[in-house]
């Protein structure tokens, strides 16, 4: 037990595990999931979703195309009204 716990601590360590930060050009992994209505997509650890294929569709191509751009656009919209209430 204690060798399975100091192999998850060295895991944790590594910082290639960590996320680049935001002025990285790097595409976080993307993982989207059908619904009835819609779909659930997640990106790095923000999960949107989506009723419409197209707009999907866009969205996708427009954070391949320029993740920094698409992900600050993001950050601004979504948790910069938080922080304004």
């Amino acid at each position: 037990m204690e060798e399975q716990e100091e192999s998850l601590s060295k895991c944790a360590d590594r910082s290639y595990l960590m996320p680049p930060p935001l002025n990285s050009s790097h595409i976080r992994e993307i993982t989207i999931t059908p619904l009835d209505l819609g779909f659930v997509v997640r990106v790095g650890c923000q999960t949107v979703a989506f009723t419409d294929k197209q707009a999907l569709i866009s969205a996708i191509t427009k954070y391949l195309n320029n993740p920094e751009e698409t992900e600050k656009a993001y950050y601004n919209d979504h948790f910069g009204k938080r922080n304004q209430k």
